[in-house]
């Protein structure tokens, strides 16, 4: 909102004045009811979405910016599932992921959201066997240029057992790393390693062991500030994994910065970000 029509030099007028208390009580029950206008649901990282009720849609339909994948390699395949205790019921990722993801870009002429100003990116946690896994990520990648092309807006993002920094400049142009506080990206020189840097994801335990009830302790927030500090000084965007699903937390994540928000409740978040 452009305010420049208003003149230093001259004194208020009283609709003027009005105007300008309207605005910043607007602006304050937006912060108080904990809509951040910058955040929207393309901020949101659904975690571990495959042990959703409804994996993909619940997400999709909520216009959620990052899905979450892992992946475990069982018996010669690479399946959809956190560890060995899912294996007995494994999710095919082709069947819940890429056939919708195929079927709604050919309806919205190659883009996954009918609103072509929206990206989608699949982070694929690699749980077990990478090399194995890494090979099956770009096997997908290639047989499928009608959703991971580089003129498309979905791209894959790799976390967990990640593939060693000096091997990610070889990846495919639209495949990139979930990065991490102790990578080597930092440094101006390192500039080229960060464009394969989607986003910057820490546990929170790096910062402390805050519930997600009452008050933060001031500690944990400055810790939280410096980092924010550090990764938005590389140009990166910050997540933390491990933070409560609560609205003192989704505050504290908010207030300082924190650009990216996994969460396993998608839709309380989304009402929550008054979208």
């Amino acid at each position: 909102m452009n305010l420049n029509f208003i003149s230093p030099t001259k004194p208020l007028t009283m609709q003027t004045t009005h105007f300008l208390t309207t605005l910043f009580i607007l602006s304050l029950s937006i912060v108080l009811n904990g809509q951040n206008p910058e955040l929207s649901p393309q901020s949101i990282h659904s975690h571990n979405d495959y042990q959703k009720e409804e994996p993909f849609w619940n997400a999709f339909n909520h216009k959620v910016g990052i899905i979450e994948v892992d992946l475990y390699y069982h018996e010669g395949k690479v399946v959809v599932a956190h560890d060995p205790s899912e294996l007995e019921k494994p999710i095919s990722f082709e069947e819940k992921y890429l056939k919708p993801l195929k079927h709604l870009m050919k309806e919205n002429n190659s883009y996954p959201y009918p609103d072509t100003a929206l990206d989608l990116a699949v982070m694929f946690d690699i749980k077990n066997e990478r090399n194995a896994v890494m090979d099956w990520i770009l096997d997908v990648y290639e047989e499928n240029p009608d959703v991971f092309d580089t003129r498309k807006p979905v791209k894959i993002v790799i976390s967990g057992n990640r593939p060693e920094p000096d091997s990610w400049l070889y990846l495919p142009e639209n495949v990139y790393i979930d990065g991490r506080l102790t990578d080597p990206i930092y440094a101006s020189e390192q500039a080229s390693l960060r464009d394969k840097v989607f986003i910057v994801s820490s546990s929170y335990r790096v910062i402390g062991n805050w519930n997600g009830i009452g008050e933060c302790p001031p500690s944990e927030q400055e810790k939280i500030r410096k980092i924010v500090g550090r990764v938005h000084s590389a140009g990166l965007k910050l997540r933390f994994w491990g933070n409560r699903d609560t609205e003192a937390f989704w505050d504290l994540l908010l207030e300082n910065g924190v650009d990216i928000i996994g969460t396993d409740d998608v839709e309380r978040l989304v009402n929550y970000l008054g979208t």
